[in-house]
């Protein structure tokens, strides 16, 4: 089960590894860059698709860029 903790890591992983920001981010999950910052602040947790399309994104960066284990911001 993903948790706001969770997913606001993997979308720090993401920008950080992929160098993405928040506009590009959300064009790829097809959502607004103010979504990403309510699930990166923890203040919203995302429906189940985009739950799904991050840590589908999230493995793909992951696999191209290496995994972090902890993402400090």
């Amino acid at each position: 089960m993903e948790t706001k903790e969770t997913i606001s890591k993997k979308l720090k992983a993401i920008k950080k590894l992929s160098g993405l920001n928040q506009n590009e981010l959300a064009d790829i999950l097809r959502t607004t860059k103010q979504n990403i910052s309510r699930w990166i602040k923890k203040v919203h947790l995302p429906d189940f698709q985009n739950i799904e399309a991050i840590n589908h994104l999230y493995e793909q960066v992951t696999k191209e860029y290496g995994e972090i284990k902890e993402v400090e911001l």
